[in-house]
């Protein structure tokens, strides 16, 4: 009575059933004539009523079992539907969130521009456009993955565990609900320790109020393609307080982060070179930074960072595990900055693996036109050792930790 898949794909469902129930006539007779054969003293009378009996049962049975099937069917279709129409209600509302997160940072980049008297309409144009494409990235970011690195394309993906998904849900709504905020850590000048920069850090924050650090929730959001929302969302905040910041302290600056699958995106980095050009202004007080890694990594990142270069932003190289550099080609990539772990600059391992003397690197930097920045600094018999290194400038808890920025106003305080 079972019938295959290839069966059924050849031949329609009514005369596939006519075709079983001719099967079931012809061995129903067939069994009759035989049993009249070996037993005449029955009669042709009673084999024939029970040879219809027996087909009439098959035909029955037969029936059954189609109808249980076509049930299954039909509740699998309908799970389907199910499914597609919760599905189809959570994008409503993410959408509709979408949409009042908008309506929340355009009155914003409004408001801050009325305070600012300086931000003219050709830039609050430009900020409303960058703004919207990071939001409409937002929106559908959960449909597409990342754009891959060179040094990623070859890797497959993989579903993200149970305590990644939890984490990747805070992320998503941190961005909807305007909980992704902007910390800030001072890089003082050494030895007078005046603060001269700012490097900006992103804190997302659940409903409990509990912070999500970058390092919990950067692989899972890079994994989403979520990062290039995040960086340009908190660009465009340090954007605004450089701006109000400069107002009090034209020597200020500010290190942002920008990872490189935010530059790989085509679409959202032309989105974002349209911003900046039309912040000029602001080439000597924001710093763009990138991990050593990267840079030594990802040859297509060398492009995007020329471009940013062209337009006269400086950039840094970050996350040093090694002193070994090349500093001509670190010049020729635009570098203004290195920072180097305390850590890795005092350690004998990593003097011993270096072509060049660490208390001589402060020296070769700086004649190829960069300045050495260490960071990690948390102790005071830390800052005494740095002394015989010429070090001009330094970062870490020692100076300050990383505050939320509430105001521009704190910026420059």
């Amino acid at each position: 009575m079972a019938t295959s898949a290839r069966d059924d794909a050849v031949m329609p469902p009514a005369l596939l059933h006519a075709a079983i129930a001719a099967t079931y006539g012809a061995v129903t007779l067939t069994a009759g004539i035989a049993a009249l054969d070996r037993f005449p003293e029955i009669g042709q009378a009673t084999v024939l009523a029970a040879a219809g009996c027996l087909f009439m049962l098959c035909v029955a049975a037969h029936q059954s079992v189609a109808h249980a099937a076509a049930r299954r069917g039909q509740a699998r279709v309908l799970a389907e539907l199910r499914r597609a129409h919760h599905e189809l209600q959570a994008s409503v509302a993410a959408q509709r969130r979408d949409g009042e997160r908008v309506a929340e940072e355009i009155a914003e980049v409004r408001r801050l521009a009325a305070e600012a008297g300086s931000t003219t309409k050709t830039e609050l144009i430009a900020e409303l456009r960058v703004l919207e494409g990071l939001l409409g990235k937002l929106a559908a970011s959960p449909r597409v993955g990342p754009p891959q690195t060179t040094i990623e394309r070859a890797a497959e993906p993989k579903p993200p565990s149970l305590a990644e998904q939890r984490v990747l849900d805070v992320v998503k709504q941190g961005l909807a609900e305007n909980r992704v905020d902007l910390y800030l850590q001072p890089v003082v000048s050494l030895p007078q320790r005046k603060t001269r920069f700012y490097e900006a850090f992103s804190r997302v924050r659940n409903r409990e109020g509990k912070l999500f650090m970058p390092d919990d929730y950067l692989p899972v959001a890079t994994a989403a393609g979520l990062t290039p929302t995040i960086d340009n969302l908190l660009l465009f905040r340090c954007v605004q307080l450089v701006r109000k910041a400069r107002e009090k302290r034209r020597d200020l600056g500010m290190f942002i982060n920008i990872a490189p699958h935010s530059l790989a995106d085509q679409a959202f980095f032309d989105h974002f070179l349209d911003y900046m050009g039309q912040n000029r202004d602001l080439t000597d007080g924001i710093v763009f930074e990138f991990a050593q890694q990267a840079l030594a990594e990802d040859s297509e990142l060398g492009e995007q960072l020329e471009r940013l270069g062209e337009m006269g932003f400086r950039l840094s190289m970050d996350r040093v595990t090694s002193l070994d550099l090349d500093f001509h080609a670190l010049r020729r990539q635009r570098i203004h900055f290195v920072k180097v772990d305390s850590n890795v600059l005092l350690s004998p391992e990593a003097q011993a693996a270096a072509t060049i003397d660490a208390t001589d690197l402060k020296q070769a930097l700086a004649r190829n036109g960069i300045d050495l920045i260490v960071d990690k600094i948390e102790h005071e018999r830390t800052v005494i050792e740095l002394l015989d290194y010429g070090v001009d400038f330094g970062q870490g808890y020692l100076f300050g930790e990383p505050r939320l920025a509430r105001e521009p106003e704190t910026v420059a305080s």
